[in-house]
């Protein structure tokens, strides 16, 4: 059975925490379903310490920022671990059951590296979302298959906080060789909660406005 090892980082916003603890709890057991194993790494605050007890994931309290080094000091601590593939989530994001299926299907077939490049972006005060498109794989759902992390490792800038999925793509591209395949879905697969704390504000996603969708995944009726 592969293993997929799968990346969080946690900084505050601990009710959004909780909600996508609890998207990650469903993806495990359905990962399962698919024939893969997943297991959860967080590298987390004091302040979601807890939470991570509560669900049982292995973390660590580790320091919020430069965000560039604390992703590859949680690399370094993931792969003293056994895993076939490495997948990024953020404390504030969800993956639909599609997700699920699509992701486990790209393992079983052997993909170096694959994500999505649509999501649902939300809104949670305003109970509004919007489907966005980008022309690159988001970190958000990000996989790497284990010899490429090891191959490009440190994947990231150390002292950034910004633009990260960019600047990590290029580097797997330029040193492995690597281009990430984009998922082709019909439907976002991914969403992602925005709150005034996220580094990148709900207001700069383009995309057109609906209601919130509550059908998209359990864990939307938490917001």
């Amino acid at each position: 059975m592969k293993h997929l090892k799968i990346l969080i980082l946690c900084y505050e916003r601990k009710e959004i925490t909780r909600i996508c603890f609890t998207g990650i709890a469903r993806n495990i057991l359905e990962f399962a379903g698919c024939g893969i194993h997943a297991s959860v790494y967080v590298s987390t605050d004091e302040v979601n310490r807890e939470l991570c007890e509560e669900f049982g994931f292995e973390h660590h309290v580790t320091d919020p920022k430069p965000i560039g080094r604390r992703l590859n000091d949680a690399v370094d601590v993931c792969l003293e671990e056994g895993w076939d593939y490495l997948m990024q989530m953020g404390s504030d994001d969800l993956m639909t059951t599609a997700g699920v299926c699509f992701v486990a299907g790209m393992i079983h077939n052997g993909t170096p590296m694959f994500g999505f490049n649509t999501l649902y972006v939300v809104n949670r005060a305003k109970r509004k979302m919007k489907k966005h498109g980008g022309l690159m794989v988001f970190g958000a759902g990000r996989c790497i298959a284990r010899d490429v992390v090891i191959e490009v490792t440190p994947l990231w800038e150390e002292e950034r906080s910004r633009g990260l999925d960019g600047q990590s793509q290029t580097r797997i591209e330029q040193t492995a060789m690597v281009r990430p395949m984009t998922v082709i879905v019909s439907k976002p697969c991914v969403v992602d909660i925005k709150t005034s704390e996220n580094l990148n504000k709900y207001e700069v996603f383009s995309g057109k406005e609906y209601d919130l969708d509550l059908s998209i995944c359990p864990e939307m009726k938490m917001l």
